[in-house]
């Protein structure tokens, strides 16, 4: 088995997917990506799923294209597509805004100091 590559084309459509706020996680390794207005022909969602071992897949017709040159042998590519690329590179996001937000807790955790009761001092 290969490893995904993400073309240039690819990979920008997926950045302008999520930066358009339109790949929406439903849950249980399902995603939706929403059509860019006034790219697409079709106003209907792709959905992107992934198995226990993040195998990706996608109900478009790129995707199936390329699945099936992969099944039968007639493309060593591994199946992708830029919905894909949304879906991986969102979820890179979502883990990378997570680790900041804890890093960011921590932080403002470890700065909060007290001074003892014994210490502080108040003359008239």
């Amino acid at each position: 088995m290969g490893q995904p590559e993400f073309s240039t084309s690819m990979v920008k459509k997926a950045e302008k997917l999520i930066e358009l706020g339109l790949v929406e996680y439903q849950g249980l390794g399902v995603w939706f990506t929403k059509p860019i207005p006034g790219y697409n022909k079709s106003n209907e969602p792709h959905r992107v799923r992934a198995d226990k071992m993040f195998n990706f897949s996608c109900d478009c017709q790129g995707y199936r294209i390329k699945e099936a040159k992969y099944k039968n042998l007639s493309s060593s590519v591994w199946p992708v597509c830029s919905h894909i690329a949304a879906v991986v590179k969102f979820e890179q996001l979502k883990k990378q805004k997570e680790r900041l937000e804890r890093e960011r807790q921590r932080d403002a955790n470890q700065c909060k100091f007290e001074f003892p009761q014994e210490a502080v001092h108040v003359s008239a």
